[in-house]
């Protein structure tokens, strides 16, 4: 039987500047559509929104509201993207 209640999962750690770990979860259906398109995001605000779901889905459900996203710049943004996005398909791979 499969028990996923006792399954660890992998996360990914994001080390934010106030000395605070994120541990992101893998990615459920919507979060993973919506990481299909990022290709084509074309506006920055998508990429914060982006960034905004991606912290927020973490092990102690913790929200981002866009106030705390505003933090970042647009280097930051786009390294949580395009690290999440690798960790993704690292996780795909196996």
């Amino acid at each position: 039987m499969l028990d996923l209640s006792v399954t660890s999962k992998a996360t990914m750690d994001i080390a934010l500047g106030d000395d605070k770990v994120i541990k992101v979860l893998p990615p459920k259906r919507k979060l993973f559509v919506e990481l299909q398109k990022v290709e084509h995001i074309t506006c920055i605000e998508e990429m914060y929104s982006l960034v905004g779901v991606i912290l927020s889905n973490n092990i102690e459900n913790q929200i981002f509201s866009e106030k705390d996203i505003e933090r970042f710049d647009l280097v930051d943004v786009k390294n949580i993207i395009d690290s999440y996005t690798a960790f993704v398909r690292e996780l795909q791979k196996n």
